[in-house]
């Protein structure tokens, strides 16, 4: 497991101070590692019924093991996340980047703890995420989001994403940027 984590850039990893969003200055925003399973289960069993459903599209209490297991199969090139940590092992908010195979094209997921809702973290998760999908040369970032989840649908207006109708799926919206990024 050392390895591993070791592979995505050294057991703690590349490290960014966030001063800009208040009562936040000691977070640190980073990879998510494999040695941090137990803080992903924690970071979902903390989020509210609702906000569950707006992150997995179906209601849960919880995070199904076999989701969480693939939520944690981070390999550091086509499935990657990043997170805003509070304290050791203890998240505000976690992003998600899964690309297909040649890096064309990739998935975000987003999710910030009920508490800590607009304070500026799922801004700062989306707005890195994509910074991560140019610099690897992602040509193109997408996502599902729940026709209702009106905050996350302004949001990703507001980073420039095209927002339309998800072909088959009356209740979801598809978001779609062009990151600019080409691979050579």
């Amino acid at each position: 497991m050392k390895e591993q984590d070791e592979a995505r850039g050294g057991p703690e990893g590349p490290r960014e101070g966030i001063e800009a969003i208040e009562g936040l200055a000691g977070a640190v925003l980073r990879p998510v590692r494999q040695s941090d399973r137990q803080a992903v289960e924690a970071f979902f069993a903390r989020l509210a019924p609702e906000d569950m459903r707006m992150r997995f599209f179906a209601p849960l209490r919880e995070i199904p093991r076999a989701t969480l297991a693939r939520l944690m199969d981070l390999d550091g090139e086509r499935e990657v996340a990043l997170a805003l940590e509070l304290a050791p092992g203890a998240f505000a908010g976690i992003a998600r980047l899964s690309a297909e195979p040649g890096l064309a094209r990739a998935e975000f997921a987003v999710a910030v703890r009920s508490d800590l809702k607009r304070r500026g973290i799922g801004r700062l998760l989306m707005t890195r995420i994509l910074d991560h999908a140019r610099a690897r040369g992602i040509g193109e970032v997408t996502g599902s989001i729940l026709r209702e989840n009106v905050a996350m649908v302004a949001l990703a207006r507001d980073l420039g994403f095209a927002i339309e109708d998800e072909p088959g799926a009356p209740a979801l919206l598809r978001a779609r940027i062009a990151t600019g990024a080409a691979r050579g």
